[in-house]
């Protein structure tokens, strides 16, 4: 048989792994759906009431239950199998609204096995080649980077870590992946690089999505976006943020003159710098506010860095801080 990969680069197979994941994936949803969809069209609903709260459930059309109970003890429920096998026995009429879901369904089916079979076939070629360097980053929370998506300091929750490939850090140094993602490497996955590149700071959760759901193009806008994000955040901060709180449950920030939380370190927790805007005093619903260029409503308002600069508008009465 004909290694279709012999011929690809690392970064070329990753790339078309992370495909395979996210065709999947994809189609795993769709399976979801189709198969909920098939329970409809043939079973029985029945009602379940738990204290103040109603559920229901589907049982096979002929099952000796009423319409509503009250626990799920000796309710048998209905599968898709058997939905499929009633189709197959009895006919597209013993569907209620077939509409070509259980062909969609069965070939929905298929196509997931067709990319289980290619992800194998990856899989036995990286192990060919001495299984080149990946690296993972965790989607289902804001996390580090990792070699596998087995790391014994994963997984611990109720529901597995979901996880992402960057495919074209792949066969790559663990340097080059602290160059492009920043220090963020797992201590578990890689106790011998430097510490000053190990766990310094996490992934979002919502950028490593991005590059399993939709791309490495798309990875990189979210990036882009999320340092932007940061960045604006930042400049945003109150000068006394991370100030000495004085041993204070609230303490008064020097910066805002505002009470402030505190963090676990001692340090005033950090905030945004408070904005001022300009008002011409009618009462306080209709308050007029300054826009930069005139007088208006609240939703174009200017804001100001000081209270003073506020007050500085010509015809301003007054000033609301937020």
């Amino acid at each position: 048989m004909t290694n279709a990969f012999a011929s690809l680069t690392p970064v070329e197979i990753d790339t078309i792994l992370i495909a395979r994941y996210a065709a999947r994936n994809a189609l795993a949803k769709e399976v979801g759906y189709l198969g909920q969809r098939l329970l409809g069209c043939y079973g029985r609903t029945v009602t379940v009431r738990t204290g103040n709260s109603l559920g229901f459930v589907y049982v096979h059309p002929k099952s000796d239950v009423g319409f509503q109970v009250s626990s799920l003890e000796g309710v048998t429920l209905l599968t898709v199998d058997e939905v499929l096998q009633a189709y197959d026995n009895e006919g597209p009429y013993s569907l209620r609204d077939e509409g070509g879901t259980v062909s969609r369904y069965r070939e929905a089916l298929s196509l997931i096995e067709d990319h289980n079979a290619e992800i194998q076939e990856i899989g036995r070629e990286w192990e060919a080649r001495g299984c080149w360097s990946r690296y993972w980053l965790v989607t289902s929370s804001d996390g580090h980077i990792h070699c596998s998506r087995h790391c014994s300091s994963c997984n611990k929750g109720k529901q597995a870590t979901g996880f992402a490939l960057v495919p074209y850090l792949s066969d790559k140094t663990a340097a080059d992946a602290v160059s492009d993602l920043g220090p963020a490497l797992c201590t578990v996955c890689f106790p011998s690089a430097p510490v000053e590149s190990r766990e310094q700071a996490r992934i979002p959760a919502a950028v490593a999505l991005a590059l399993r759901e939709s791309g490495c193009e798309a990875f990189q806008a979210a990036r882009k976006a999320a340092a932007a994000k940061a960045a604006k955040r930042s400049s945003e901060l109150c000068s006394g943020s991370g100030s000495n709180a004085g041993g204070l449950r609230k303490p008064v920030c020097p910066g805002c003159g505002c009470t402030q939380r505190v963090k676990k370190d001692g340090t005033i927790h950090d905030h945004r710098a408070p904005r001022y805007y300009a008002v011409q005093r009618q009462d306080y619903a209709s308050d007029k506010f300054w826009t930069g260029a005139a007088w208006g409503p609240s939703t174009k308002k200017a804001p100001f860095a000081t209270r003073e600069e506020a007050l500085a508008v010509p015809g301003a009465t007054g000033v609301r801080a937020e």
